[in-house]
């Protein structure tokens, strides 16, 4: 399905080939559970399932592969899959054993090979089960400076089936601070809303503190 696959690319494509080393711990694995979105950011209209993205590395990009593998991660989490009509939100987070290699992953993984990346694996991806999806366009997604660490994309395209064509975008915010990177995704058929995403990224940004 279209938008499960979508929800799944981001944290494969985060994740990469030379993947940081797995120590979690306790702690770190309930602070990285306080930062994801929980039902009550969305509110009753919002339908939650259980996450789909994957936190494993199990899909991979052969030109964007950072190598992470002399960083730590203490800790990590998903969000529920949260869907409402034609729009998806998902989250993420993980922890570092410092925030120097916090930093060093974002250097890593932060850059434009990330967009070229997920463009492959949502074209990939995607389409299946009758559906011919295809990216009509990529860029960076202008969003406030909520964190000291920010960035933004956004991946236009259109999803075919039976001849019944919809266009849609994926946006996508990192942010990190200190020890913690966290990610949030986007998938909206029609005009993303610009009002949604700011509220829920500046929710995101608050629990980083």
């Amino acid at each position: 399905m279209l938008v499960v696959l979508a929800l799944g690319c981001a944290g494969a494509a985060l994740a990469a080939n030379g993947e940081p080393q797995k120590h979690h711990n306790p702690a770190d694995m309930a602070r990285a559970r306080s930062v994801v979105l929980r039902p009550s950011d969305l509110g009753s209209t919002w339908k939650a399932t259980p996450a789909t993205s994957s936190e494993n590395g199990s899909l991979r990009c052969r030109a964007f592969a950072p190598d992470e593998s002399d960083l730590t991660e203490t800790g990590a989490a998903s969000s529920p899959d949260f869907s409402q009509g034609l729009q998806y939100v998902s989250s993420y987070a993980s922890l570092f054993e410092t925030a120097a290699q916090a930093q060093a992953s974002w250097s890593r993984v932060v850059r434009p090979g990330l967009m070229t990346c997920l463009r492959t694996l949502f074209e990939q991806g995607a389409s299946s089960g009758g559906t011919t999806t295809k990216v009509t366009g990529t860029g960076v997604l202008a969003v406030p400076r909520l964190a000291p660490r920010t960035a933004g994309y956004r991946l236009s395209f259109t999803a075919t089936n039976s001849n019944v064509t919809l266009r849609g975008a994926v946006d996508i915010v990192l942010l990190g601070r200190a020890r913690i990177d966290a990610a949030l995704l986007y998938v909206a058929f029609g005009t993303p809303s610009q009002a949604l995403e700011r509220r829920l990224d500046r929710i995101i940004a608050a629990r980083l503190r």
